[in-house]
């Protein structure tokens, strides 16, 4: 019988007997041509790949049953491919260009693949300090590109310490996530043999690599350095583990003198009521030998420090000098943010700098609470012929004599582009800013209520002097209350001190009250502006305030200015 004539029979008799026609056909085959002539269908899967194979299908015709050459193979990113197989997860069989074909069937084969293992070594160098008590360097290496958890456990980082010179090495723990494997190590010093700089160098490799991966890196080097921490370009490295060892080692008369980087965000242990977890670092002596500044510089990197506190009231000769840093003299602290906790102490009291002397701070904040007597503010408590820019606090100042929002006392300073948002009270030279200002203060602005008895002011409580000058700057305070010489811009304005194109809120609670319809912008209180106006960006941009919004100020979701590249409360949306 002709072979078409054949198949249709053994159709119409699957249909008779109500067999399926799937039944009757060879599985896979589904067209007449192949169940007449033979021909067959071999599929290539990507199986996971990026690309395909080139062709994706080959079809044999009889008499031929081998494919004699295989497609150009799919590419797949960090891995390798291997073989094809007729099951998806390699249980299956090889297949290769003389592999036969069964007649009649049609077969997919499965792209195998081996991972590639990647060395992941730390950025930048692992850095060995002098500081007391941390002659160690702790780091991670990574091992990624496993399928399994199971997988990334049977590897083994072989590690070698050369060079050593009074160095160790040795492993801390591993830990694992699905494709990696993590070995924390530390290089510890022995703290006798000289610190020469860039004496170690450590070497990794892969061995007991796990079936089906491959590892084609090679070992890999990493070098271990020193900062000696007496140049500002090899800052010593502070973090979460060794903070309260800086804080001591700051305070020593070698420390006093360092360069130092803060390397993460670090979080203090709340202490407990009416107790510190902070000592001031450097000292002021009222007598040479007793005086012991910081020297040196503080770079935040844009970290922030969390819980600080400190609650020095108890010894009376002890209690001055407090913040972060106690006194600073041609001293940097920049790119640092202090949230939360709270200074308490006498005089000289800030909550990053209780007195700055010749310093500099710039690009920081604070936003806890600052409590004191005299020179008390929310950022710098005393801040004598060095600039305090691009700056802000957040938190409540309570003091008596030249207590500010921002900086308590500016002499022969500036103050520059910052702002306050905190409540003020005190007694005397109570600003919302400044509370006693003799230099500069420019482009600046205070949001929180003020309260004193005397040279009260939204912005500065006492503008005193031939030096003083504040000048585009504007009050935003709800209300400014003294029992005498209150004013919306300051409380009081001597005679040879200057007030240049200010602003003030137009419907701020000012007690006592004033006549302000006709106040002008170079007058105590201020030319009136409205809510509408003040809560516009262009306000600020526009002559005369012509705030730069290139590269100091940006609009933030406070509706008001905030500063480029600080984090902190002022990104947070009320």
């Amino acid at each position: 019988m002709h072979p078409a004539k054949n198949f249709a029979a053994k159709q119409v008799l699957c249909l008779l007997l109500g067999t399926a026609l799937g039944a009757c056909t060879p599985l896979g085959i589904d067209s007449s041509e192949e169940a007449l002539y033979g021909i067959r269908t071999v599929s290539f899967d990507k199986n996971g790949g990026d690309t395909e194979a080139v062709p994706a299908s080959m079809t044999l015709r009889p008499p031929v049953n081998t494919l004699g050459r295989l497609p150009e193979q799919p590419t797949r990113a960090r891995h390798t491919f291997m073989e094809w197989n007729t099951e998806k997860d390699g249980s299956g069989s090889p297949f290769a260009e003389q592999t036969p074909v069964t007649a009649n069937i049609l077969l997919i084969l499965y792209a195998q693949w081996e991972a590639h293992l990647e060395l992941q070594l730390p950025t930048g160098l692992a850095t060995l300090t002098p500081m007391a008590g941390e002659r160690s360097a702790t780091f991670s290496v990574t091992v990624s590109g496993f399928h399994s958890e199971e997988d990334a456990q049977g590897v083994t980082l072989s590690r070698d310490l050369v060079d050593a010179q009074g160095l160790s090495l040795r492993k801390l723990v591993s830990s694992y996530t699905p494709r990696s494997h993590i070995v924390h190590l530390t290089v510890e010093y022995d703290g006798l043999t000289p610190f020469p700089e860039g004496f170690a160098t450590l070497h990794f490799d892969l061995e007991n690599i796990p079936k089906g991966y491959r590892y084609g890196g090679g070992p890999q080097t990493l070098r271990v350095y020193i900062a000696d921490g007496l140049e500002k370009t090899r800052p010593i490295p502070v973090n979460a583990d060794n903070i309260h060892t800086f804080n001591d080692y700051a305070n020593t008369p070698e420390g006093l003198g360092q360069h130092y980087q803060l390397m993460e965000n670090v979080a203090l242990t709340p202490p407990e009521a009416g107790q510190s977890n902070w000592t001031a670092i450097g000292t002021y002596g009222y007598i040479p030998a007793d005086n012991r500044p910081f020297t040196g510089s503080f770079d935040g990197g844009g970290h922030s420090i969390v819980g600080l506190t400190l609650h020095a009231t108890d010894d009376i000769d002890q209690s001055d000098f407090q913040g972060m840093f106690g006194q600073i003299e041609g001293a940097e602290i920049k790119n640092l943010g202090l949230e939360g906790g709270s200074v308490t102490g006498r005089g000289y009291v800030g909550g990053l700098v209780g007195m700055s002397r010749d310093g500099t701070v710039h690009n920081s904040y604070a936003t806890g609470s600052v409590q004191g007597s005299n020179y008390v503010g929310g950022l710098v408590g005393y801040n004598w012929g060095g600039p305090v820019h691009n700056s802000y606090a957040t938190g409540s100042v309570t003091g008596a004599d030249g207590v500010g929002g921002l900086v308590g006392q500016n002499r022969n300073g500036a103050v520059h582009n910052s702002y306050a948002t905190g409540n003020v009270k005190g007694s005397f030279f109570v600003g919302g800013l400044v509370g006693d200002n003799f230099s500069r203060v420019e482009n600046s602005y205070a949001t929180g209520s003020v309260q004193g008895s005397n040279y009260v002011g939204g912005l500065v409580g006492d503008n005193w002097g031939s030096a003083a000058r504040v000048q585009g700057s504007v009050a935003l305070n709800p209300s400014v209350v003294a029992t005498a010489n209150a004013g919306r811009v300051v409380g009081r304005n001597h005679p040879d001190a200057a007030l240049t194109d200010n602003r003030a809120r137009s419907n701020m609670a000012l007690t006592p009250p004033a006549e302000l319809d006709t106040i002008g912008a170079n007058l105590k209180n201020g030319a009136g502006v409205s809510a509408a106006a003040y809560g516009s960006e262009s306000f600020w941009k526009a002559e005369p305030m012509h705030w730069d919004f290139d590269t100091v100020w940006e609009w933030g979701p406070i509706g008001l200015p905030i500063l480029q590249g600080l984090g902190g409360e002022q990104r947070l949306i009320p």
